[in-house]
């Protein structure tokens, strides 16, 4: 995935590409939690969730298996992200 070699061992000589995405959602959420918003598990554990729905759901729906609707799969990714902005305290 992103051409990136998994399988070598030992010190990693360039970070994953997803880690670049994956910092990208915490400034994200921490720009939220800077405007008073506070999850109660924390902004990892919203940021994670939110990872894990949305990319779980991509594969699905890139999946043979899947529905194959953009319009599906953009409502779902907007409800999501409501979900865990809703989930926020503040």
């Amino acid at each position: 995935m992103f051409g990136y070699d998994a399988t070598a061992f030992g010190i990693p000589r360039d970070a994953h590409p997803a880690r670049a995405l994956w910092q990208q959602w915490l400034d994200a959420l921490h720009a939220c939690e800077n405007e008073g918003r506070r999850w109660p598990e924390g902004v990892e554990h919203a940021a994670i969730t939110l990872w894990s729905a949305l990319f779980g759901r991509f594969a699905l729906w890139a999946s043979t298996f899947g529905q194959q609707d953009p319009e599906e799969l953009t409502a779902f990714a907007h409800r999501t992200v409501d979900t865990i902005l809703r989930g926020a305290i503040g």
